[in-house]
């Protein structure tokens, strides 16, 4: 099997997750943590996200006093 059919089949498991209803944030976040991937997910997301969602994200981190 080939990276890429490793990959897809990896990325079919998740979408079929509890039913069919896939996988949710909170252990998608467990799965990225786990595989090391949080941070460079985090960076990723941050440096190609239009700034101003990043900047509403961290204003309403500082409202929920997080």
């Amino acid at each position: 099997m080939s990276k890429f059919e490793e990959v897809k089949d990896v990325i079919l498991k998740l979408k079929t997750l509890q039913d069919g209803v896939g996988v949710d944030g909170e252990t998608m976040q467990y799965i990225l943590e786990q595989v090391g991937m949080d941070w460079q997910m985090l960076r990723q997301l941050i440096m190609t996200l239009p700034l101003e969602q990043v900047e509403y994200l961290i204003e309403e981190r500082k409202d929920l006093g997080l």
